[in-house]
């Protein structure tokens, strides 16, 4: 069983070992982060080098939802992973992830975070972010991340059983992401630190990991 959920005035423990002092550390967490003027939301995932399950899995949800997304109809070829639009941005080059994520004082050890981009049939393009602290978990946060967006779609509101059936924890993790970004448009603007902290929500199931590294949220700023 998790802790219970901290006040919201409570800031939670840092999710890096070398930022907490050796204390309790998130192995995988989600912020809805605004890019853009006016800002949109745009879904981060951060791995930590120590998380497992959704590292090795990673991959084979983004490939599966990829084929899901694909039309058997269309012309165009199946999106392949590998092929997928890729781009590493660091911070001190004004990388706008990063950046935003710099300003709410969030992940303060991350300096760079890998974006990617995959249009669909229609020409519909989804956009989300990944951190890690080296090149392969970064590419496996953002494989999850896109996943996740893509879940997220209309366009697979169909299909998402068959994902969640397949993937223990994984409706517990859209469901905490849908809730960030209905959040998100509530208020109208860029989350800020205190609020976004909130939204690291204990999942009610979790495949691994040690459970003493777990961090419990308190609830979010509203109902939704």
């Amino acid at each position: 069983m998790g802790r219970k959920g901290k006040k919201k005035s409570e800031a939670l423990p840092p999710s890096d070992p070398e930022e907490s002092g050796g204390g309790p550390i998130t192995l995988m967490c989600t912020a809805m982060v605004g890019i853009g003027d006016p800002p949109q939301p745009f879904l981060v995932v951060r791995l930590h080098r120590s998380e497992e399950y959704w590292s090795s899995n990673a991959a084979g949800l983004l490939d599966m939802c990829l084929a899901q997304l694909h039309s058997p109809s269309s012309d165009r070829p199946p999106i392949d992973r590998k092929e997928m639009n890729r781009t590493d941005a660091w911070k001190k080059d004004g990388c706008p992830c990063m950046m935003v994520l710099d300003e709410l004082n969030l992940w303060p050890s991350e300096y760079i975070s890998a974006r990617g981009e995959v249009t669909d049939d229609t020409g519909e393009c989804y956009v989300a972010y990944g951190c890690a602290s080296n090149l392969r978990q970064r590419s496996r946060a953002m494989w999850l991340s896109v996943a996740i967006s893509l879940l997220m779609s209309p366009k697979m509101a169909m299909s998402k059983e068959k994902f969640f059936g397949r993937f223990p924890g994984l409706e517990e993790v859209v469901r905490q992401v849908q809730q960030q970004k209905k959040v998100f448009f509530l208020n109208q603007q860029t989350v800020q630190d205190e609020e976004i902290y909130t939204f690291l929500r204990q999942l009610s199931s979790w495949p691994s990991g040690d459970p003493r590294a777990w961090i419990a949220p308190g609830e979010g700023p509203c109902e939704v």
